[in-house]
């Protein structure tokens, strides 16, 4: 009776912190993060060859492709004998000659989670879409640890270069003068590699913008925003050392040192397109997209960045967040810059 007495005071006391002190996070965030504390991945098996992903039961997939005013698509295509899944988004009413930019997007989930048609990955995609007016090609990777790295790479940059060749039916309104990149958390971090590879084949002019939101570059050693955030939302506890070691196995370290991996390491980062950042203040990969800014200034690459305060991490899938709309509206003025809408 005692031990459960002192476990409900201190459950109580937890819970005023997180709804009176903490007042200005989501109620929602707050509860998400409170499960992922004490229930959720405090133990993982770095051994793993497959896992299981019960985890995104609470990320329902979308069942309608013309949600929002907006058409949605599955479809199977092969670049170089290297055969991708994309999720094609279109604004309904399209004109027949009407030409639109194009965002090619990489989703976030750590390379081991997630594909483009949950909802907290759907979400900004479909958004995008609609407000912007342009057609996204969501790429969706093979995910570790059924599928090690350099896949997820490799399938990457087959579809940047699949859709700068295509005449598929569902990119006959795109502009190929208007083709930009984005990604989110992970997915940002290919996106950037993508363009380190396209300007190293010659083909980094046909990269307008790079678009990355709360950006995982795999910065080792740990910046110090992974620790004072390390339970919050999508980012909790050691989630991100479990996807690094799915990823890369018994690669991982000497992954690290590697800039075709970490795009931070790489020395110059002339001749990249304008960049757009995107995070939060409670991102624990928030100093990963302020390094990244840094280093692109230092080369003078036009670059716009903004911390949203109390945002979490992958917070423009949670449509249900006020902050969600301000970052969309501060993507939309980046694009407009830039001549993409």
């Amino acid at each position: 009776m005692f031990l459960f007495t002192i476990l409900f005071w201190l459950i109580g006391a937890l819970l005023i912190y997180l709804f009176v002190f903490d007042h200005k996070i989501h109620y929602r965030i707050k509860i998400i993060d409170l499960l992922y504390r004490f229930l959720l991945f405090k133990t993982v098996d770095f051994s793993s060859s497959t896992i299981e992903r019960k985890f995104e039961s609470h990320l329902p997939v979308i069942k309608s492709d013309t949600a929002n005013g907006v058409k949605s698509e599955k479809i199977q295509v092969e670049h170089d004998g290297v055969p991708i899944t994309l999720y094609v988004y279109k604004p309904l009413g399209l004109g027949e000659k009407e030409t639109v930019p194009c965002m090619i997007h990489y989703h976030g989930g750590g390379l081991i989670v997630f594909h483009p048609n949950n909802r907290v990955e759907d979400h900004p995609s479909r958004e995008i879409c609609r407000r912007t007016n342009c057609v996204v090609v969501s790429v969706d990777y093979s995910l570790a640890p059924e599928n090690k790295w350099p896949k997820q790479i490799d399938e990457s940059y087959a579809a940047f270069k699949w859709v700068l060749e295509s005449e598929h039916e569902m990119l006959k309104n795109v502009d190929l003068e208007k083709v930009y990149l984005s990604g989110s958390s992970a997915g940002a971090n290919l996106a950037t590699l993508v363009t380190f590879k396209a300007r190293e084949n010659n083909l980094v002019s046909a990269i307008k913008a790079l678009c990355v939101f709360y950006p995982w570059f795999y910065v080792h050693p740990l910046v110090d925003s992974r620790q004072k955030n390390e339970w919050t939302y999508m980012t909790y506890g050691n989630f991100v050392d479990w996807a690094e070691h799915c990823t890369f196995g018994d690669k991982r370290d000497s992954a690290m040192k590697d800039p075709k991996v970490c795009p931070m390491l790489n020395e110059s980062f002339k001749d990249l397109p304008p960049v757009c950042i995107v995070s939060g203040s409670r991102d624990m990969l928030k100093d990963e997209a302020l390094l990244f800014k840094k280093k692109l200034k230092n080369d003078n690459i036009p670059v716009t960045c903004k911390v949203f305060p109390n945002a979490t991490h992958e917070s423009l899938g949670l449509e249900w967040l006020k902050s969600t709309v301000l970052q969309f509206d501060y993507i939309e003025d980046f694009l407009k810059t830039h001549d993409l809408i």
